[in-house]
C-alpha cells in the first residue's frame, strides 16, 4: 500500500480470518525539499491464542525535513499484546530514512507502563504515611487576656509566638484566643490541651466547664498567675486540682534564681541538667505546700541557696515547689510567667516543650 505524501489519510480494512486490523497510514513533508514516497507493508505476524478477536489502531506518521527523516509508529489499542501482531515493514530510497520498529516501539511502552505501575504503587504505599504526617497530633487552646498587670501581659506576648513556632516544629495545632466564653463544652471537646497562660476563669459556667473537660481526661497546662487562689476566688474544687496550696506570698522585684530538677527520670524533666539558673521572676510559695499532697509529684523546686530572695518583698525560707503535677489529672503547672525573660533560657524553653508534648500526647 502506497502513503499519500499530501498529507490525506487513508484507510485500509485486513480481514486475516481470525480477526482484523484496522490501520491510518498518515504522512507529512517540509515544503522545502521532496522524496521519494515510501512504501509500508502489512504483514501478517503470528497471532497468539487471544489474538483471534482482538483489534488494533495503529498509526504510522512520516516527518520530513530537510535533512533527516523521521517514522514514529503511535498504537492506540484496548490491549497492547494485539500491536504485537502487527509487522510493518517500510522500505525507503531515501538515504535519509531511519525506520523504527514496532517492536521497538513496544518495548520501550512496556518498559514505560512498568515504571507508571512501579510509581503508583510507590504513591499509594506512601501516601498514608504523608496524610499521617500532614495531620496535627493533638490540638491545643490557649486562654489569655491581654489586661492587667503589665508584666504578665508581656508574658502573653512573648509565649504565644513561642508556643505557635513549637506548634510547627512538634506538627500540633495552636489556637489562642482572648474569648474566655470559648472556655464551654462544645469548644473544650475539640481540643487535647488547655493552657492558662496569664488568667483564670471567673464565672461559674466557665469553670463548670472546666472541671468537666478535666473530670473527662483533658489535659491542663498553667502558668504563673492562672493558679493564683485566696479567699476571694471561691472555687474550692480548684484548690484541690491544684494541689490543695493557697496563695501566701511572693518577692520582689522578679528575680532570676536557681532551680533543682527532683525527677530527671520524668519526661517532662527528661535530659534537664540537675540544677540550672531560671530568669528572672516573680516567685510564688504556697501554703500548704503542694508537696505535702500524696496526689501531687513535684518537679521543679526552687534550691534554699537563693534565700532570702528579693528586696521590697523576700523569701527567707520554706520549700517553694515551682514546677508539679496532680497525677489524678493530666495537669502540669509552672510558677514561671512573669515578665519579658521567662523564654531566655533553653534549658527552660525546653522544659515548656516537653510539658506540652507530654500533655498532648497523653491518652
Amino acid at each position: 500500500m502506497r502513503l499519500d505524501r499530501e498529507g490525506d489519510a487513508s484507510e485500509k480494512r485486513a480481514d486475516y480470518g481470525h480477526g482484523y486490523f484496522n490501520c491510518a497510514f498518515r504522512t507529512s513533508r517540509a515544503p522545502r525539499r521532496k522524496k521519494r514516497p515510501a512504501q509500508a507493508e502489512l504483514g501478517r505476524g503470528t497471532p497468539g491464542s487471544q489474538g483471534a478477536s482482538a483489534g488494533s489502531d495503529c498509526l504510522i506518521h512520516d516527518l520530513w525535513e530537510p535533512q533527516k527523516h523521521y517514522t514514529t509508529i503511535f498504537c492506540v489499542a484496548p490491549q497492547l499484546w494485539s500491536c504485537q501482531q502487527v509487522l510493518v515493514r517500510i522500505h525507503s530510497q531515501s538515504d535519509f530514512y531511519n525506520p523504527l520498529s514496532s517492536f521497538d516501539f513496544l518495548i520501550r511502552q512496556s518498559i514505560i507502563r512498568s515504571f507508571l505501575t512501579l510509581l503508583i504503587s510507590a504513591a499509594a504505599i506512601l501516601s498514608p504515611a504523608v496524610t499521617l504526617a500532614q495531620q496535627a497530633s493533638f490540638r491545643v487552646l490557649a486562654f489569655y487576656t491581654a489586661k492587667g498587670e503589665l508584666d504578665h501581659i508581656a508574658f502573653a506576648e512573648q509565649a504565644l509566638p513561642f508556643f505557635a513556632e513549637l506548634a510547627k516544629k512538634n506538627n500540633f495545632y495552636f489556637e489562642s484566643t482572648t474569648q474566655w466564653e470559648s472556655l464551654n463544652a462544645e469548644k473544650l471537646k475539640h481540643f487535647q490541651l488547655i493552657m492558662w497562660i496569664n488568667d483564670f476563669p471567673t464565672k461559674a459556667e466557665q469553670r463548670a466547664a472546666f472541671q468537666d473537660y478535666m473530670t473527662q481526661g483533658g489535659a491542663w497546662l498553667g502558668f504563673h498567675v492562672s493558679a493564683y487562689n485566696d479567699e476571694s476566688t471561691r472555687w474550692p474544687w480548684f484548690v484541690d486540682f491544684i494541689g490543695g496550696g493557697v496563695f501566701y506570698g511572693n518577692n520582689w522585684p522578679p528575680l532570676p534564681a536557681k532551680l533543682i530538677v527532683d525527677d530527671r527520670a520524668h519526661p517532662v524533666t527528661h535530659h534537664l541538667p540537675d540544677t540550672f539558673t531560671s530568669p528572672a521572676n516573680e516567685w510564688y510559695i504556697w501554703k500548704p505546700s503542694p508537696r505535702l499532697n500524696t496526689h501531687v509529684k513535684v518537679l521543679l523546686t526552687l534550691n534554699p541557696q537563693n534565700y532570702p530572695i528579693g528586696l521590697k518583698d523576700t523569701i527567707i525560707g520554706g520549700d517553694l515547689p515551682v514546677v508539679w503535677t496532680n497525677t489524678r489529672y493530666r495537669m502540669i503547672y509552672m510558677n514561671m510567667g512573669h515578665g519579658d525573660k521567662i523564654f531566655t533560657s533553653r534549658e527552660q524553653n525546653k522544659l515548656f516543650e516537653n510539658a506540652v508534648l507530654w500533655l498532648g500526647a497523653r491518652k
